[in-house]
């Protein structure tokens, strides 16, 4: 984490941090790639829809067991 103490960040709701995590990655993107987000958007949230239906579907399977 970059912009908030991690103090702070670990009395958060776990949903909170993410949100954290993902602004905090975004803000990196936009240095590393450029605010011409038509380049590499496509791919950030390709990316970003891999991960959350990988964290939805552990989270179905540890509701089925």
């Amino acid at each position: 984490m970059t912009i908030i103490d991690e103090t702070l960040v670990a009395q958060l709701p776990a949903a909170d941090v993410v949100q954290l995590e993902l602004a905090d990655i975004d803000e990196r993107f936009h240095e590393m790639y450029g605010r011409d987000e038509a380049g590499w958007l496509p791919a950030q949230v390709a990316a970003y829809n891999t991960a959350i239906n990988g964290v939805w579907a552990a989270h179905e399977a540890v509701r089925a067991a």
